[in-house]
């Protein structure tokens, strides 16, 4: 075997198959499953995992205390076969176990017996210890030649209580998983760097179980070794704490773990690892050694025999039983099933010396998810392995500036900001976004959403990428961006309809389209459209690549047309992938580039395609949007397998809308024109008038719009500063009433003039 292992010298030792290895399964959660029942892991409020088994009912319990017997029995494997459940608690030299004993009355006679017997003694057995991987050669590592034990240990040492931090991370639950290998592994690993870096309490690393268990696993260099599977164990050679050297590991949030198979994410390979400078053995048995280690580098991996019913109900005191000898050969292979790690140690009067034990079996186990066990009891003492965490020299070169910021989804009160990625030596962490020159906010990504702006105000913007060490690029380009008038926009809701159809957002045919116009009188309001929304009423998760365009038109009813000649002279306002849509809400798309809406003679058409490609997805309805009849108002086009180049079907089934719309004024609509609330701090002169009149205002005037009795705009005038004429010329317009809407800047007022 040609295996090439950095700063470890390797010996080969040839086991006979019978040795165990380290694949042990969460007896509570292999209860559950067993059952049938689901397992689950929640989070408690100091972040330890807690296992649940969710019942045929409903209802969820704590996975140990129905595993013992104490909660929801009638749901117990006791139950199923005629048998009371109880809870036996049971005091051996000096420790605390609890297990659930099955009862029942036969012919005036008591039966007793254990759940785990009883499921024995019906062919269900719960099998724990797992089969680890298929080679049955293992590498022992030399121990660190520069490695001396002390002789002047304190009596008691607690990595989660040391100088009053926590340099460990909350406890953790494999679930029915052999995967106990990775949670040692890890344990240590995180213990290991947290020290050398000066991590603690709510700023301690989290490490992957699953990029342990899934991809370094399927490197050549340790394939066969551990994992792959949810269900296999490791041997004995530590190869996972080799591949922490080799390749290191990346966080949790990169590789969350389940207890069920997984594959090994993309992401993974490019992520930010952490490697560990090397590993080594600690000599079998050697008490001192083992506390050397762990105070001088941190949390130590190591592997015990959980083959006792008493390990496995463990619930307090110090463990203690007769497995002392580490009689492998070498010493290190002496069988063990169970990895776990040590955190530290402490003294008992009676008891003697006892390590820290860390399980990964949740907080309801042991003594919150911990154990106290005598030094060399399980034998715990037989292989022990530890890390070394070297931190690199301080990073001190800056990522480089962001580059192509720019801004879209312009708002009264907020915008859309984006750029291209920055690169660094190590990798960029965050980048701060800067509004007028100072500090706004933080973000991971490279685009963030500005809000809490005020209307008709200009802002400038830039960002800067910062990496781990702290380190901030130069700043991007800078972007001005101008807010627009009105508040926050206004919501506009065109069709009351309850029908269901699949456009204009379905994906049935691999290309769809769809356009639908609203007249000006719908829409009721002139200005920028930001947001445009459709109701469905069923949930899909299919990926659908949308693009959405927008255009004015004199037309109030579709011809049948191709949708080349649709498009023509819109404006493409969104393209993007939309993911899914959720039933019985609006399904929102914020437009890349906002549309003006004017109104008055030009109606809205909007317009609608979807390209999920080949012969599509889903159902003819697919997402059900709601419609509303509007006689000759929608078309629709489909094919499959590329885009339809023939006309299009009209119809009345036009898609319930809902715009936001901002900066704009509201269209008059003729039939409530007399009867309009004037506003008395703006007014008009001469009214009557038979041709100029003049506007005048208690306060600022921005803006003017004028409307006919019909709803069309006849005359605009915006960014009106105050020196500017307030004078209106309607001296080639027809006799009648007339609409004035002047803004100040803040909100509108409405005037009704009379021509002669």
């Amino acid at each position: 075997m040609t295996k090439k292992i950095k700063l470890v010298i390797l010996s080969m030792v040839i086991c006979i198959a019978s040795f165990a290895q380290k694949g042990y399964r969460n007896p509570a959660a292999t209860y559950c499953e067993t059952l049938g029942y689901k397992y689950s892991v929640q989070t408690d409020k100091q972040g330890n995992e807690v296992g649940m088994c969710t019942l045929p009912s409903g209802q969820t319990v704590n996975a140990w205390d129905f595993y013992k017997g104490k909660v929801a029995k009638e749901y117990s494997y006791a139950a199923k076969k005629g048998y009371n459940i109880e809870t036996v608690t049971e005091k051996i030299d000096g420790y605390v176990t609890e297990y659930a004993v099955c009862t029942r009355d036969v012919k005036g006679l008591k039966e007793r017996v254990t759940l785990n017997e009883l499921m024995e003694k019906n062919g269900d057995k719960m099998e724990l210890a797992t089969r680890g991987p298929e080679k049955d050669i293992y590498e022992v590592a030399k121990y660190n030649p520069n490695f001396t034990a002390s002789k002047a240990n304190p009596a008691s040492f607690d990595w989660r209580n040391y100088n009053g931090h926590s340099y460990i991370g909350p406890v953790r639950d494999q679930g029915s998983c052999g995967s106990c290998y990775s949670f040692g592994a890890n344990a240590c690993a995180e213990g290991t760097y947290n020290f050398a870096t000066g991590k603690y309490d709510s700023n301690t690393a989290d490490f992957s179980e699953s990029y342990i268990i899934y991809c370094l696993s399927a490197m050549p260099a340790y394939k066969g070794h551990f994992g792959g599977t949810c269900a296999k164990g490791a041997d004995y050679s530590y190869s996972e704490l080799q591949a922490l050297c080799d390749v290191g590991v990346v966080n949790e949030s990169v590789f969350p773990y389940l207890d069920q198979d997984q594959t090994c994410p993309s992401a993974a390979s490019t992520a930010s690892k952490t490697k560990f400078s090397a590993w080594y053995r600690v000599p079998c048995s050697n008490i001192e050694a083992i506390k050397t280690a762990i105070m001088t580098y941190g949390v130590v991996d190591a592997a015990v025999d959980a083959t006792a019913t008493s390990w496995n109900n463990y619930s307090g005191g110090i463990y203690s039983d007769t497995k002392t000898a580490c009689n492998g050969s070498p010493c290190e292979n002496t069988t063990t099933d169970h990895a776990i790690a040590l955190v530290g140690w402490g003294h008992d009067a009676t008891a003697g010396d006892y390590w820290i034990l860390r399980n990964s079996w949740g907080s309801s186990w042991g003594e919150s998810g911990y154990m106290r066990v005598a030094v060399t009891s399980c034998r715990v003492a037989c292989s022990v392995c530890y890390l070394v965490y070297t931190p690199s020299a301080p990073d001190t070169q800056a990522p480089t500036a962001p580059t192509n910021l720019a801004s879209s989804n312009i708002t009264s009160s907020g915008c859309s900001l984006s750029w291209t990625a920055s690169t660094d030596n190590v990798a960029v962490t965050g980048y701060d976004v800067y509004k007028n020159g100072s500090f706004l906010a933080n973000t991971t990504t490279t685009s963030y959403n500005v809000t809490g702006l005020t209307a008709a105000t200009a802002y400038s913007f830039y960002v800067k990428a910062k990496d781990a060490a702290g380190n901030a690029s130069a700043a991007s380009n800078t972007v001005n961006v101008t807010t627009l008038n009105g508040g926050s926009g206004t919501t506009v809701t065109i069709g009351t309809g309850t029908s269901t159809q699949g456009y204009p957002i379905n994906c049935y045919y691999g290309y769809e389209r769809s356009a639908s116009i609203y007249t000006a009188a719908e829409v009721g309001t002139t200005g920028s459209i930001s947001i445009v929304e459709w109701y469905p009423t069923v949930a899909t998760t299919y990926n659908v690549p949308v693009k959405i365009y927008i255009k004015q038109t004199t037309a109030s009813t579709i011809t049948a047309t191709t949708w080349a000649n649709s498009i023509s002279g819109a404006t493409l306002v969104y393209s993007g992938t939309m993911a899914g849509t959720t039933a019985n809400t609006w399904k929102t798309f914020t437009l890349t580039t906002p549309f003006s809406f004017t109104g008055g003679t030009n109606n809205l058409m909007v317009l609608v395609e979807t390209n999920y490609g080949g012969t599509g997805a889903g159902s003819s309805t697919g997402p059900a949007v709601r419609y509303t009849s509007a006689t000759s108002k929608h078309m629709y086009i489909r094919a499959d397998n590329s885009a339809p180049t023939g006309n299009g079907t009209v119809t009345s089934y036009r898609p319930n809308i809902r715009l936001t719309i901002s900066g704009g004024v509201a269209t008059p609509k003729a039939s409530n024109d007399l009867d309009l609330n004037v506003d008395e701090s703006i007014s008009a002169y001469p009214n009557p008038t038979t041709g100029i009149i003049t506007i005048k205002s208690e306060g600022s005037i921005r803006s003017i719009d004028v409307y006919s009795i019909t709803g069309a705009k006849i005359y605009s005038k915006s960014n009106i500063n105050d020196n500017a004429s307030k004078e209106i010329d309607l001296s080639n317009s027809n006799s009648g009433v007339y609409i004035i809407i002047v803004n100040d800047g803040f909100k509108n007022h409405t005037l009704k003039v009379t021509k002669r």
